[in-house]
Formats: structure tokens, sequence, C-alpha cells
């Protein structure tokens, strides 16, 4: 299927749920061009090549899943401040680098998995800074440290860390 082709005249799209849907090429950059974009789901498409930073910058996004997509990569941007982003699925792709301090912008996220299978994301994840809706954040095998820096008394509705 070519993603950018079933794409190209559907600029005002709200929700694109695609998942399980045997894709196999990239998430094309037109994609940034959506700005009423709300809801991207893309789990398990097989996705592959760099995920355009951009999206993540879109205005009104609220969720992006783009798990079990193993030859998806991308090093991530900064988040900007004031996202609406409540939902930030990655497990299972090729990210990599440091995770910005900046995700500590994401005041709306309450859902955040970064598990490793293939992921390689490192540096400090101080939760005093992320999100207090943040429920039962998924973060096992990437080389997070400083998970714990100062208390975690502020996700009040935290009832799981995996």
């Amino acid at each position: 299927m070519d993603l950018e082709a079933l794409l190209q005249n559907m600029t005002n799209m709200r929700d694109l749920h695609l998942a399980l849907v045997n894709i196999s090429s990239s998430v094309p950059q037109s994609l940034a061009n959506f700005s009423s974009l709300t809801s991207l789901s893309l789990s398990f498409c097989n996705l592959n090549g760099e995920f355009p930073n951009s999206i993540f910058h879109l205005p009104k996004i609220q969720v992006i899943d783009l798990s079990g997509n193993k030859f998806l990569t991308r090093f991530l941007t900064e988040f900007p401040y004031g996202s609406p982003l409540k939902q930030l699925q990655l497990s299972r792709t090729r990210f990599s680098g440091k995770l910005p301090s900046s995700i500590g912008n994401l005041k709306a996220l309450n859902v955040l998995n970064l598990y490793l299978d293939q992921n390689q994301l490192n540096g400090p994840l101080d939760f005093q800074n992320v999100s207090s809706n943040l429920k039962s954040p998924e973060l096992g095998g990437n080389k997070l440290i400083e998970l714990f820096p100062r208390p975690i008394a502020n996700l009040s509705e935290l009832y799981g860390l995996v």
C-alpha cells in the first residue's frame, strides 16, 4: 500500500487508524501537514525508515501509536510546550538517542510506552517533570537513568511501572 497516495487529498482528517494494515513503506513527510489530526495509530504496519519528527509538533495531536514497527527509526525531537499529546506509544520500534528533557512539556500525557524490543533510548527521565496523569509507563529495557531523582509523589494516577 502506498500510504502517501492514500492520504494525498485527506489533509483535514482528524483520526488515522490503520493498525495491523501491512503498509510496508515509510511514513510520508506530508502527514505533518495534517493540522487537524488528533489521533495517529499505525501500530504493526511494517513501517520503515525515519519517522518525521514534525508530526510530534502537530497542534492537535493527542495520540501517537507506532508500536510494533521494528524497522521504524528516529531520534526523538524536542516536544513543544503545551502539546496536547496524551498517548505516546513507541514500543518495539527502533527509536534511539537521548530522551529529550522536554518530555516534561507533555502535561496531558497519561500513556507512555517506550518498552524496549528495538528501542535504544537513553538519558534521564525525571518523573518530577512529566504529567501527573501518567498511569503506567512502560520503559523496560531502555537505558534510562535517574528515573527517581526526586520523589514520584506527583504521579497521583500511577498504578504501575514496567
